[in-house]
């Protein structure tokens, strides 16, 4: 708002036929006028154009010892053609001392797809997407994007950035005049329609897992463990048996943003008898999950192109906690599963607790769990310049016999944006 009260005192500025900080999509409609309100203005000729940008911003430094970048390199790649439309051409003629507002109307489509101008440097440089014009990421018009991070002295920065330019263009006497006016516009990342649910799911188990105590044994489940087993235990004894086991996870693969159906990850806990102790082979120990805790991590690469076919690029990530694990916080009873020989029933966590992504939050049920303002969960793209992976990040914490585990599991996850 601040920009629109400037542009606003300057004289020369864009109102948009939209309400405050609306976010457009590939495909629509942009309206609104461009408005003079100075005086004293008089010419033969006038000319009114307007264009809609789109730039793809890199940046790449390193940091002095002072945290002065010493060392930046920096790329601009205009992808979106020359398109200025001339809305006005003629006289034009304002009084001195008018406080008549004179506008011109405009209005034009935001593209659906990059309309990509020719620029040598960025042909002969490959980038995060291949060179060739007919690779299916040359045609999707990539939304608003900001990130930045590093890590040390080392600094990356990318935006995709999207802006109306006016410019007015008109002689009084002997000198030429250009009035400016430039305004954001937020352009959504593009939409997938769907009709009931768009997930995609992927089986993977994590490693094996070994739980060594003398409580596996029949009968010892809550037995109270003497000095001896415990110093035994201390220093990993053989007399002390052990049980293999794994935990195979559902989880999304391809998830969309604000889809009410429940996201789907489910946990099975599998024995391994074959590598467990011959006395606790056959045992059907009880797994009590304490919690699962979630994030969503992102990586994101930002190169700039050099000249003779080098580039520089970097990586840096960031993290979002969803808050699941305060859902485990509140249960009446604790979430036990049984082990049989054939693994436990499977555990959905996800339609348990109803749990949901959202452009701003994460939901389990009607309970918005954490919220995010600064960093949000934005959808995967690529960019010849720019490239941005998610992934699902959980920690699954569980107790069996007595003894706590904690399991890392991460693996690729394409979000897509709301529908």
């Amino acid at each position: 708002m601040l920009k629109a009260k400037l542009d606003r005192q300057s004289g020369f500025y864009i109102d948009l036929d939209a309400p405050p900080k609306c976010s457009f999509v590939p495909g629509d409609n942009i309206a609104g006028n461009i408005v003079l309100q100075k005086d004293n203005i008089i010419t033969s000729k006038a000319t009114l154009k307007v264009e809609l940008t789109g730039i793809a911003k890199t940046q790449i430094g390193q940091s002095a010892t002072n945290d002065q970048l010493h060392r930046t390199y920096r790329d601009e790649w205009h992808f979106l053609a020359p398109n200025q439309t001339t809305i006005f051409q003629g006289p034009l003629h304002i009084s001195k001392g008018s406080s008549e507002a004179s506008s011109w109307p405009f209005q034009f489509q935001i593209p659906t797809e990059p309309t990509w101008p020719k620029q040598k440097m960025h042909i002969e440089t490959e980038g995060f997407i291949s060179k060739d014009r007919d690779h299916e990421a040359h045609r999707v018009l990539p939304g608003s994007f900001f990130s930045s991070g590093g890590l040390g002295r080392l600094y990356s920065e990318g935006s995709i950035e999207y802006a109306l330019q006016a410019w007015l263009h008109y002689k009084r006497g002997d000198t030429h005049h250009i009035e400016r006016a430039s305004w954001p516009i937020d352009v959504g990342f593009p939409v997938w329609s769907t009709t009931g649910q768009l997930y995609q799911t992927i089986k993977s188990a994590t490693p094996d897992m070994m739980i060594q105590s003398q409580r596996l044994r029949p009968g010892m489940e809550n037995a109270s463990l003497s000095l001896k087993q415990n110093t035994q235990k201390l220093f990993g004894s053989s007399k002390i048996p052990e049980w293999h086991y794994k935990i195979v996870v559902e989880s999304p693969s391809v998830v969309q943003l604000d889809n009410p159906v429940p996201l789907p990850i489910t946990l099975q806990f599998i024995s391994l008898p074959d590598k467990s102790s011959i006395g606790v082979k056959d045992v059907a120990p009880t797994v009590r999950i304490n919690y699962v805790k979630m994030a969503v991590d992102t990586v994101t690469g930002i190169l700039v192109p050099r000249a003779l076919n080098m580039s520089i690029n970097r990586e840096h990530d960031s993290s979002i906690d969803v808050g699941l694990e305060k859902v485990f916080e509140n249960l009446e009873t604790p979430l036990e599963v049984t082990v049989k020989a054939e693994g436990t029933e499977s555990v959905d966590i996800g339609s348990m607790f109803k749990l949901a992504l959202h452009t701003d939050c994460a939901t389990a049920g009607e309970r918005q769990l954490n919220g995010w303002v600064v960093n949000k969960i934005e959808p995967d793209f690529v960019f010849p310049t720019i490239q941005r992976r998610n992934y699902l990040h959980l920690k699954i914490n569980v107790t069996i016999a007595g003894e706590t585990r904690t399991v890392d599991f991460k693996k690729a996850m394409i979000v897509l944006a709301q529908a």
